[in-house]
């Protein structure tokens, strides 16, 4: 038995170890605790599902609307998968951008992707400006000098 120093000694070294590979913008584990809780899942040969997360069409709304919008997007779309997979007893982590992994329990990585797909569904719209959510999405020039139209944001789980 050690002594309440040792103890939070041990927490602290924890901490810091958590928010030095964390996601600056979500607070989210980063790739390097993505791979390491990977590991921990195989290591432990159980079955677990695992779901790559990312937005349809979320450069084309980072261009139009800027940065500090898309960052908003981003996080909110953090917390709503933070939500989702930590009620199942899963990971959650944020590879970079609007990139994400999710490591999900046999036995409810079906309903929570439905759920978060449902969900993300409702708040897309909430992001636009009202002309473009009217018109179900944007018409901006894309890299070829072309006005395209990208339809509102939508989450994709693979």
């Amino acid at each position: 038995m050690g002594n309440i120093v040792d103890l939070l000694r041990e927490i602290t070294a924890i901490q810091v170890r958590q928010a030095r590979h964390a996601n600056p913008l979500t607070g989210l584990p980063g790739n390097i605790l993505i791979n390491e809780t990977l590991a921990t899942y195989l290591a432990a040969e159980q079955g677990f599902a695992a779901a790559y997360v990312d937005l349809d069409n979320f450069k084309a709304f980072n261009d139009a609307y800027g940065y500090a919008r898309g960052d908003h997007v981003i996080i909110s779309l953090s917390r709503l998968l933070q939500a989702q997979v930590e009620s199942a007893g899963g990971f959650i982590g944020h590879i970079g951008g609007d990139d994400f992994m999710m490591l999900l329990p046999l036995g409810h990585w079906e309903n929570v992707c439905q759920q978060i797909l449902r969900s993300f569904e409702v708040m897309a719209p909430g992001f636009y400006e009202e002309a473009d959510r009217l018109q179900g999405g944007l018409h901006i020039e894309n890299r070829q000098n072309m006005v395209t139209f990208y339809p509102l944001l939508a989450s994709r789980l693979r």
